[in-house]
């Protein structure tokens, strides 16, 4: 093998399909807390709690008086909204007695909560979305707070696989480009010729200095975008602990993003190419959007990037008029346009669904400029 191998240590436990790994999964992960035995851990990513109850019982059975904080931004288990996140490891913990002290933070993402934890973290378990930016930034995020020596792990590293969803490479792709001496290991479990579906590495001098690889890994594509909100609050923690290069980098790559992700759901709602769009949008005046949700404001931030003008946003005769200075453009109802017909053009952002109703009530009233 090209990593390190580590001794299996197998546990047995109750409910282990909750935890979402196999048992060569979770014998690896048993292995590498009885080689590490932590004192702080912090999982980001508990579902059921299933792995969670895998690693108190591991840590029991080690004779460890650990702490540990499961983190997850999901109040309730993303497979049923009527079972709290976290439900069976709630339930081991009230029957069972540990000298392990755990603590659930639900509801919340690791920037909102890491100063919360604080230092020291010996043992961390990403297990999240695995698709970008997922794993990525919330390593990042974490490396402040993590000891020299500390022992990450990385579930799902051949989802992509595994699901034959190509956008599924977060937690392979960060094994791939840190730095640090690396854990992973044949299982002859799986019929994806031996490869595992789980992998570790340590944290180190060599982790911290070239972290520009990690950094770098920002620019792939981002299957999901972050809000305004929460990119702030992980640059605010960049800033605090990392140089100025590597958060003016970051500031760069989350520019970037944003700016793929609005051309992507414009391509997606527009039907055409978003520079199909911006050819007819330049050659119009007075560009009137049709809306007032996400697709107006996604319009409009568009047309922020792109330079692209806009006379005002366009609501419904039926619709109660929109507070007006929540917008930085003029709103107003259908019939109450300052230019006739023919001197208007508009863009439908709306959802879909609603196209053909609107786009019949333009054409009657006289509107057939429509983007």
């Amino acid at each position: 093998m090209i990593y390190q191998t580590i001794e299996l240590f197998h546990q047995d436990i109750e409910n282990a399909v909750y935890s979402e790994m196999t048992e060569f999964e979770r014998d690896f992960l048993c292995g590498m807390l009885k080689k590490k035995k932590p004192e702080k851990l912090l999982e980001i990513g508990v579902s059921a709690g299933g792995t969670t109850v895998m690693i108190l019982e591991c840590l029991k059975t080690l004779g460890l008086k650990s702490k540990m904080y499961s983190v997850d931004v999901s109040e309730f288990w993303y497979r049923s909204d009527k079972r709290k996140t976290g439900f069976a490891a709630k339930e081991y913990m009230e029957h069972r007695y540990s000298e392990i002290q755990h603590e659930f933070i639900l509801g919340q993402s690791i920037p909102y909560v890491i100063d919360r934890i604080g230092e020291g973290i010996d043992f961390l378990i990403l297990d999240t979305t695995h698709s970008m930016p997922g794993e990525f930034l919330d390593f990042l995020i974490c490396l402040p707070y993590l000891q020299e020596g500390c022992i990450v792990l990385l579930h799902d590293t051949i989802e992509n696989h595994l699901t034959c969803r190509n956008n599924e490479i977060a937690t392979k792709l960060l094994f791939d480009l840190v730095h640090g001496n690396k854990w992973y290991m044949c299982n002859n479990e799986t019929e994806i010729f031996g490869f595992s579906n789980i992998a570790a590495f340590e944290v180190s001098k060599q982790t911290r200095k070239n972290i520009c690889s990690v950094f770098s890994g920002l620019t792939m594509s981002w299957e999901y975008m972050l809000t305004d909100e929460e990119l702030n609050k992980y640059l605010e923690l960049i800033g605090k602990h990392y140089p100025k290069e590597y958060l003016e980098w970051s500031e760069r790559a989350f520019s970037l993003q944003k700016y793929t992700h609005i051309r992507k759901e414009i391509n997606w709602h527009y039907g055409l190419d978003h520079e199909w769009l911006k050819m007819k949008w330049k050659e119009q005046k007075n560009v009137f959007l049709y809306g007032g949700g996400y697709w107006a404001r996604t319009y409009s931030e568009y047309a922020r990037m792109n330079h692209l003008p806009i006379s005002g946003w366009i609501i419904s005769d039926e619709e109660d008029m929109v507070d007006a200075g929540k917008y930085s453009l003029p709103v107003f109802y259908l019939g109450d346009l300052p230019y006739e017909p023919d001197d208007c053009s508009i863009i439908l952002a709306l959802d879909r669904q609603y196209f053909g109703m609107v786009k019949k009530n333009l054409v009657q009233k006289g509107y057939y400029m429509v983007l």
